[in-house]
């Protein structure tokens, strides 16, 4: 049977630029048990699942699928669907799109520039705060170690629907050992194929990805656009 998906660039300024996202649509032909194995089989680290008919007050349900878990709500998920709904389900082209997701409703606005561009704008679900973190070990993570803490302003854990905890935090150590966890002071619980990691040092780059259960070591260390091209670099400092 055949499906209607649009593969789209979020926060692009060029074509192939930006992250990709797959955006499947369906009107519950696409079984539970199907949705996982054809985001993996994309591969991209979402893919969304959109129901062609809107709920009876506008809202779109929407799913999101990494190639290993549902997510209850990512960023560019929820853009690239919103701009799919907006132009290629929506009888009228309309400036707002509401998304039905598992962490709630998300509205989504596109608003027009003064020089003729679109900007988009979502309202993320109820953000949940956790943990306080030290100030100068975070500056220290992302290599700006004499950075001044902003006074009234603490580094917090933030949660907008994936929930991650400071059991889910471990060191480079780790990382290159293969356990999976992130280096620095990152999400482990970061979705994908890859986790997220900061360089304490700045040496070289500032953000890298690592796949997940690769060994490292110096020479394995590269930037994020390598990383993402398909190169396989490591975390850690």
């Amino acid at each position: 049977m055949t499906r209607e998906v649009y593969i789209v660039d979020v926060f692009a300024e060029r074509r192939f630029g930006g992250n990709p996202l797959g955006v499947v649509i369906h009107d519950n032909e696409v079984s539970d048990a199907d949705m996982m194995p054809f985001a993996r089989e994309l591969n991209f680290s979402e893919t969304t699942y959109v129901r062609r008919t809107p709920e009876p007050d506008g809202a779109f349900q929407v799913r999101i699928f990494t190639p290993t878990e549902e997510l209850p709500f990512a960023g560019h998920p929820t853009l690239g669907s919103a701009w799919v709904i907006r132009e290629h389900l929506l009888e009228v082209r309309q400036d707002d799109v509401w998304l039905e997701m598992s962490a709630g409703r998300v509205p989504v606005h596109f608003a027009t520039e003064s020089d003729g561009g679109e900007i988009v704008w979502l309202t993320a679900p109820t953000i949940e705060l956790g943990s306080v973190w030290s100030a100068p070990d975070v500056y220290a993570t992302l290599g700006i170690p004499d950075a001044s803490p902003v006074e009234g302003a603490p580094v917090v854990l933030a949660s907008a629907g994936i929930g991650c905890d400071d059991a889910d935090m471990t060191t480079k150590d780790d990382q290159c050992d293969g356990s999976g966890g992130c280096a620095g002071l990152v999400y482990d619980c970061w979705p994908g194929p890859c986790q997220l990691s900061a360089t304490p040092d700045g040496v070289g780059c500032d953000v890298v990805l690592a796949p997940q259960g690769d060994g490292c070591d110096d020479d394995d260390f590269t930037t994020i656009d390598d990383v993402c091209d398909g190169f396989g670099g490591c975390a850690g400092a």
